[in-house]
């Protein structure tokens, strides 16, 4: 008997209640017991749109699909399993190729050009029927808005949010306990001028956040701070969210939405001044090392920061920032940014004019790759019999169920466990494959002696932002001992097919293409500084 899969799906609570789930299983078993077929399984996603894949339902669908529980899976029609035509025929192909037949009571579709054209249509016309409910959504939304009514179910801190009932909008009302704590922040900021200030003051004074979290965020505090919330109005439409990225939009396009004021306008307007003052007389800078070098000592990333104004520019340990308010748990200690830039830079500079010294690190390091990518060979030799060991058992397992040596439960069981060590064994052949180094080594030095040649014309012409996003590429990481006042470079330089390629002058127009290379495709180097 064949063994099948039902499959049902809707994506309201109103549907819900109106029992539509149970219709669509109901009519699928009745399809089932007509076509003679044994359900091994039923999968439903109550409340869940057809216009994402993420669904639990689905999910366990597809992860049985790939332990073998059935061979076919009945689902009312297209539109059920998705609206969008490109998640239906994903989920098909996937499944086709596993094996598995999937069967739409509402349409038959086979393989015939004619029935995929079909389905290609009709996956079209529910994206084009999800599109225009999104569409209907987004203005009832507005038109709601523009009436003054609460959209969306997260409140500011201050404030509890109330959902919409048959007798009363949604609205924000003022949480007395928070609204003190906001009018203390602003207070506290006026008082001490510093963000900083204001979270050890709350932490000192026991004031927990929303969440019971002992410590603010200084992002947080800056956050109510500019919050116009708390003058009596919030906004709807101030963000577009279209294109993948949040954006905010103009100030003309906010839709205003009255509800119960917390602060006085005279104190936020001061507030923002001294926000504004803070942010402003500050000399900018660009720190052309920032995020690439880390503490020998606790392994935290170095920060640039300013002094005096913005008259004094330093790295220092980011551990200070992690464990604030609390203590820092590292005795590592500043540099002067003109110091460490000015090092790192000279010992780049060295290396390039002189690109003998480059050319004897990577033969050091030549005779170590070779060494490890041999031992990676033997090792994905040894792993790839592993593999066919394995194939061949579950070969003999399956011949073992069709002859009926064995039950279906124990087949089951004993096939996963072979297809799960399949799986720890793909993973590790990747990781050889991926760590078994390139090695050329007359490829290697023609490469570096024409990046040091394209590099000694053009780093002195770069600015201070194309200085930062170049050495960014060129190296991974500098590992810094403040006490020791030494650093290590650890970088990698592009291999490219010949001299003539664009690849290195590519290092020299922004953003790089080889950004993400692999690991063979690259010249690793480690340079000593003295800072």
């Amino acid at each position: 008997m064949k063994i099948v899969a039902i499959y049902a799906r809707v994506s309201t609570e109103r549907q819900e209640e109106q029992k539509t789930i149970e219709s669509q299983i109901c009519e699928l078993r009745e399809a089932c017991k007509k076509d003679e077929v044994e359900i091994a399984k039923e999968y439903v996603d109550n409340g869940f749109s057809g216009g994402v894949l993420a669904r639990p339902g689905l999910d366990q669908l597809r992860d049985d699909a790939s332990r073998g529980l059935f061979n076919a899976v009945y689902i009312l029609s297209p539109d059920r399993l998705a609206r969008r035509y490109l998640y239906q025929a994903l989920v098909i192909e996937e499944l086709k190729k596993k094996g598995i037949e999937v069967i739409f009571l509402n349409k038959a579709v086979t393989d015939s050009p004619e029935d995929q054209l079909l389905l290609g249509i009709e996956g079209l016309i529910s994206e084009y029927e999800r599109a225009k409910i999104l569409e209907r959504t987004r203005r009832g939304r507005l038109h709601r808005a523009r009436n003054g009514e609460i959209m969306g179910g997260s409140a500011p801190y201050g404030y509890d949010y109330f959902a919409k009932t048959k007798e009363k909008a949604a609205y924000y009302k003022v949480n007395e306990k928070e609204a003190e704590v906001v009018r203390l922040i602003f207070s506290l900021y006026l008082k001490f001028r510093s963000t900083s200030k204001v979270v050890k003051s709350l932490a000192n004074n026991k004031i927990r956040t929303r969440n019971s979290s002992k410590y603010w965020s200084k992002g947080l505090i800056h956050r109510i701070l500019i919050n116009e919330c708390y003058l009596g109005t919030t906004y709807y439409n101030k963000r577009d969210k279209s294109g993948g990225k949040q954006k905010i939009r103009e100030r003309n396009d906010w839709i205003p939405i009255k509800i119960p004021k917390i602060l006085n306008e005279e104190i936020f307007k001061l507030v923002q001044k001294v926000l504004k003052s803070h942010g402003g007389g500050k000399r900018r800078r660009i720190y052309i090392l920032s995020g690439l070098i880390r503490c020998k000592h606790c392994g935290s990333r170095y920060i640039g920061l300013s002094s005096n104004n913005g008259r004094h520019f330093y790295y220092r340990c980011g551990n200070i920032v992690k464990r604030f308010p609390l203590p820092r748990n590292c005795d590592s200690r500043p540099v002067k940014a003109e110091k460490i830039e000015g090092a790192v830079l000279d010992t780049i500079k060295n290396a390039i004019l002189k690109p003998q010294i480059l050319v004897n690190h990577v033969s050091r390091l030549t005779k170590n790759l070779l060494e490890k990518g041999n031992n990676a060979e033997r090792e994905k030799e040894r792993l790839l019999s592993k593999k066919k060991n394995l194939e061949d058992k579950k070969t003999r397992l399956l011949e073992l169920y069709l002859e009926k040596h064995i039950q279906m439960s124990d087949y089951l069981e004993k096939k996963e466990e072979i297809e799960e060590k399949e799986k720890e064994l793909e993973k590790k052949t990747e990781d050889v494959s991926y760590s078994t180094p390139y090695i050329d080594k007359a490829l290697i030095v023609q490469n570096v002696k024409h990046f040091s040649e394209l590099a000694k014309e053009r780093i002195e012409k770069l600015q201070p932002c194309e200085l930062q996003e170049f050495l960014g590429y060129l190296i991974d990481e500098i590992t810094f001992d403040s006490n020791k006042m030494e650093a290590k470079i650890s970088g990698h330089i592009p291999i490219t097919k010949t001299t003539g390629d664009s690849n290195h002058n590519s290092l020299f127009h922004f953003p790089p293409d080889l950004l993400g290379e692999t690991s063979n495709k690259k010249i690793s180097f480690e340079l000593d500084v003295k800072v």
